[in-house]
């Protein structure tokens, strides 16, 4: 996958309504399937989890950030960052 030479998709089946932890923190039960296709092979894998979200303040982004910094500030202005991912529980799936 890190050496370019497979891609991998993210099939999502259902994700859970947000369950509310405590102040700004948040969880959702992920089912999916995680495909990775290499020349002539494909495997699917389950991805069956609990993903941990909280609150994130949202930083401006500094003079003279490169691209990639750029990326990733963009991405944290949704105010949201993932803190756990933890298998989903058998008796919730």
């Amino acid at each position: 996958v890190f050496t370019g030479r497979a891609q991998t998709v993210l099939l999502i089946s259902h994700i859970s309504d947000p369950q509310k932890l405590g102040d700004g923190r948040w969880k959702v039960d992920v089912v999916a399937n995680l495909g990775i296709y290499r020349q002539g092979d494909a495997k699917t894998i389950s991805f069956n989890k609990t993903v941990f979200l909280r609150a994130v303040d949202s930083p401006a982004v500094p003079a003279g950030a490169t691209a990639l910094e750029r990326q990733v500030y963009a991405i944290r202005q949704a105010g949201l960052e993932i803190y756990a991912i933890r298998d989903l529980e058998r008796s919730t799936l």
